[in-house]
């Protein structure tokens, strides 16, 4: 039975851990698994490492995190000690290959000749040369050094890692054209857990927040301009009463953040009534996205933002919900036919698709089953563990 250890920051959570558990159930691998002990929130308590639930196929390993503020420059203090009983044939190190992670998996993995493979969610050309050249020109000395820094980390992961796992079609074209790796690829999606994300009665819930009679437009993820969320309050202003938005927010929001400015605008706009804030957690997103009649999620591109998966819409398409995206990224991938596309930052566009799905039911629930049947065949997390599983044994019979 191959032995796998996988160093992983977003294992923090349990729900990250599923395709892990079905290597070992499904695939026979031996699996040991690295997290953070615990991870800074800004403005909130530090997170800590969800327990194994009983009866985790996996062997969980909580350990702390260092430069946590870096993702690139982050490891886990200890791991390269404790990886000498576990004896892994491969690492899976879900850090890009120019990362200090993957040297430090390396290294984990140095006794027993482990197998590295690492995990890229880049969708952007990053010549690191020419952008430390042209910060250097500047006089920009800092931000030199660190473009220089990445493109040495990212040649090390090249001679180091002997396969690449990709999230999205963009970034497989990158590793393999423009990077030119020779490494064997493969296409990895965040899988849905069809066991926590499917339709749910959510009639209670949407009472207690107010929402039985609302149309409810969904939105979950981070608050950030790029995200263009604004436009979902703006539409607001151009839709009748009854619909709603249910917004998921952080805690602790500041005066002048973006949270802060949403709902100023919303007052502007006469529309603060109709805006219902929650602080869902990770557990509990499922229920409140089963309290949704759509949702939205209409992403802009703008300099070096560029939606690399969009986790949120095949969630919501695994509950039944109905979805519009915008083309940003790999969110037409995701949805393909199976929901809204409209093009970036238009709001008339956002209203006209909103209309739609207020005015017409029977088109609402036939997306929602197009959605369900798309994401069983793409998105789940089965489908996840079982291309980490080919990609892990071709790894294995390289030389």
């Amino acid at each position: 039975m191959p032995s796998l250890l996988v160093v992983s920051q977003a294992a923090i959570n349990t729900p990250h851990r599923k395709a892990y558990d079905l290597l070992a159930r499904r695939h026979g691998w031996t699996v040991h698994l690295v997290a953070p002990a615990q991870l800074a929130i800004a403005g909130a308590a530090p997170k800590r490492c969800d327990p194994a639930p009983p009866g985790a196929a996996y062997s969980l390993h909580a350990l702390p995190l260092v430069f946590q503020r870096d993702a690139r420059l982050s490891f886990f203090r200890g791991l390269t000690r404790r990886a000498a009983a576990w004896k892994p044939d491969i690492v899976f190190v879900e850090y890009d290959p120019g990362s200090v992670a993957v040297l430090e998996a390396f290294a984990a993995g140095a006794r027993n000749r482990a197998k590295i493979v690492a995990y890229t969610v880049e969708n952007l050309p990053d010549p690191r040369g020419e952008r430390a050249l042209g910060a250097a020109r500047r006089g920009a000395l800092a931000e030199a050094a660190k473009h220089l820094t990445v493109g040495v980390l990212r040649e090390a992961g090249r001679r180091l890692t002997t396969a690449v796992a990709c999230l999205n079609r963009d970034g497989e074209a990158i590793v393999r054209d423009q990077w030119r790796w020779a490494q064997p690829t493969a296409l990895v999606p965040l899988g849905v857990d069809l066991e926590l994300f499917h339709p749910a009665d959510a009639r209670q819930l949407r009472e207690s927040l107010g929402l039985s009679d609302a149309f409810v437009l969904g939105y979950f993820g981070r608050l950030m301009p790029e995200k263009c969320v604004h436009l979902l309050v703006e539409a607001l202003a151009q839709l009748p009463p009854q619909v709603k938005l249910l917004l998921d927010m952080f805690k602790n929001f500041s005066p002048g953040s973006y949270a802060a400015e949403l709902l100023d605008r919303a007052e502007r706009l006469g529309v603060r009534d109709r805006i219902v804030t929650v602080d869902v957690a990770h557990a509990e997103v499922p229920k409140y996205m089963n309290c949704c009649d759509a949702l939205a999620l209409v992403s802009t591109e703008r300099g070096r933002f560029k939606e690399q998966y969009g986790r949120v819409l095949p969630e919501a398409m695994a509950c039944g919900v109905p979805v519009i995206a915008t083309r940003s990224g790999n969110l037409p991938e995701i949805v393909g036919d199976a929901g809204i596309i409209i093009p970036r930052d238009s709001l008339p566009d956002l209203v006209a698709a909103l209309r739609l799905l207020l005015d017409e039911p029977a088109r609402r629930r036939e997306l929602g089953r197009q959605g369900m049947e798309r994401v069983r065949a793409h998105w789940t997390v089965d489908v996840q563990a079982s291309r980490l599983d080919g990609l892990f044994r071709q790894a294995l019979a390289r030389g």
